[in-house]
């Protein structure tokens, strides 16, 4: 019974240590490759929303003004303010997906570097 704990111990011992030498933050190449990996689909991901959010707000604007001037040819102001809002919307848009693409590339160019 003695030859069996000191084994149990010994094993246990040894499969602590290998699991501690691969899940420990940094002692792996894997880890850091993965970390980088994440963050490249991080800032991808953000740059092609951003690019999806400016597409999308000049759509708005597009129609906003579309509305506005079909507002003044039928002399309808609720149409014409629906438009400027529609209008202001998209602009505000267009400036909050060039933002998040403007934040995406230092992000992408950081992992660059630590590659």
């Amino acid at each position: 019974m003695d030859t069996k704990l000191i084994t149990g111990i010994v094993g246990g011992l040894i499969v602590g240590a290998l699991a501690g030498f691969y899940l420990s933050p940094g002692s792996s190449s894997q880890s850091a490759s993965g970390m980088t990996s994440e963050m490249n689909n991080a800032g991808m991901m953000m740059q092609q929303g951003g690019s999806s959010m400016m597409q999308m707000g000049q759509m708005m604007m597009s129609a906003g003004q579309m509305m506005q001037q079909k507002g003044t040819q039928y002399e309808d102001s609720e149409m014409m303010q629906s438009g400027k809002e529609l209008e202001t919307s998209g602009n505000t848009m267009m400036q909050q997906g060039k933002e998040l693409s403007d934040e995406s590339g230092p992000l992408m160019q950081g992992m660059q570097m630590g590659q």
